[in-house]
């Protein structure tokens, strides 16, 4: 009976023995696979932090194509750019070459492009409101006499009955003279040119101030013809 029971023992021991290996080879690929995959993280992760650190950035770059002096000027501008010569089949005379193939070096250079604006001239600016605006001798009912007594009705325009407001603008210069006038909105072409006449035919008026300086003054001002 003894015997018997020794003998039923044997299959299961050797059973536990292949089933405990298997189980081992098990354990042994898992952590071999995870090695693998942290090999891999970590490589990845040197790569990137390399990339990081030397600020490698791909992008798509609008190239501008410059001319030949446009290239000249830019590099007499930034001092030029330190570059070797790769050594080819053909070479030009008096130019020495590099003997070997090598990495390209460029010089790093700070290089600024210089923008020149064109200041404008203060004797072209012409001002709408400044701090003493310019002023008609004798002030505004001079001037609204002045232009009744000097207009000269156009005859033309008595036939026809033609009357209304001219509008006239015009430039007191820094000396106080009449300059640039011109019809804005006008009723007829001979009232017009009557208005003008009248405009530029104005004594000298007292000019304009900006921060205590004489400068030019846009004025305007209407003209009326009205038939009596």
């Amino acid at each position: 009976m003894n015997k018997m029971m020794k003998v039923d023992k044997r299959p299961e021991r050797q059973f536990r023995r292949e089933n405990t290996i298997w189980l081992l080879l098990g354990y042994a690929i898992v952590l071999s696979l995870m090695l693998v995959a942290f090999e891999e993280i970590k490589r990845n992760k040197i790569l990137l932090s390399q990339m990081m650190d030397g600020q490698v950035i791909e992008e798509d770059i609008d190239v501008m194509r410059l001319t030949s002096e446009q290239r000249e000027s830019l590099l007499a501008e930034c001092g030029g750019v330190n570059m070797p010569v790769y050594a080819g089949e053909h070479r030009i005379p008096g130019i020495a070459y590099a003997g070997q193939v090598g990495p390209v070096r460029v010089k790093r250079v700070r290089c600024t492009t210089t923008v020149r604006v064109a200041k404008e001239d203060p004797e072209e600016i012409i001002y709408e409101i400044v701090d003493n605006m310019p002023d008609f001798p004798g002030g505004q009912a001079a001037l609204m006499k002045f232009l009744a007594k000097n207009i000269k009705y156009p005859v033309i325009a008595q036939e026809n009955d033609v009357q209304g407001r001219v509008i006239v603008q015009f430039v007191v210069n820094k000396n106080g003279r009449i300059v640039g006038a011109k019809v804005v909105r006008g009723v007829d072409s001979a009232l017009d040119v009557e208005a003008l006449r009248v405009i530029n035919s104005m004594p000298d008026w007292k000019p304009g101030m900006q921060h205590g300086k004489p400068v030019r003054v846009r004025l305007t001002i209407p003209v009326i013809f009205r038939l009596r």
